[in-house]
């Protein structure tokens, strides 16, 4: 069994187990002076975008800012800095951007919420388009929405003639679903 070498920082004196240059502690630096390094601050009404490193390989992130931290985890740059500005994230609650820019980390854009207020937020806006053709599982086209209100025909029958269940015909022709559509 070999006895590990230890070596010593040159900027803080601690010890390091490898010849790098730095020890960890000093490569990396404190989580905040590490945000901050990365942040683009302005003024404070504008946003602050995040210059360092872009989470855009999963389409569920979309660019937020991304901070790397030791043994391979990440940290979302925009949710390190509402911890920092405001506290601890309750549990089950994300981050949502009053400006809708991801990359932004003004804490005064920040704000706490479900993720179901999030999306509704995002719908609310007009970022996120699942109604009528918009909605990529969608069935119907506008054209069959015209026709099903138009018609006559029972839910089962214009359900078998458009490959969907009777009920979406009920919805379209109740005004539940497809309201945008004129008859």
């Amino acid at each position: 069994m070999s006895i590990p070498t230890y070596f010593v920082c040159p900027s803080c004196g601690g010890r390091k187990t490898f010849q790098g240059k730095l020890c960890r502690r000093c490569r990396y630096g404190n989580l905040e002076e590490r945000l901050k390094k990365y942040i683009a601050v302005g003024k404070p009404k504008e946003c602050w975008p995040w210059i360092g490193a872009l989470n855009g390989t999963a389409k569920n992130y979309n660019n937020y800012g991304r901070l790397n931290l030791s043994g391979g985890r990440r940290i979302l740059a925009h949710r390190l800095m509402y911890e920092i500005a405001f506290g601890a994230i309750p549990e089950g609650m994300v981050v949502c951007h009053r400006c809708d820019n991801p990359p932004c980390c003004n804490p005064s854009h920040l704000f706490i919420g479900t993720s179901s207020d999030n999306s509704k937020d995002a719908y609310d806006k007009g970022r996120i388009k699942l109604h009528g053709e918009h909605n990529p599982f969608r069935k119907l086209t506008a054209e069959a929405v015209r026709d099903i209100l138009n018609s006559s025909a029972s839910f089962v029958e214009l359900g078998k003639r458009y490959n969907v269940h009777p009920d979406t015909i009920g919805r379209v022709k109740h005004r539940k679903t497809w309201r945008h559509i004129a008859p």
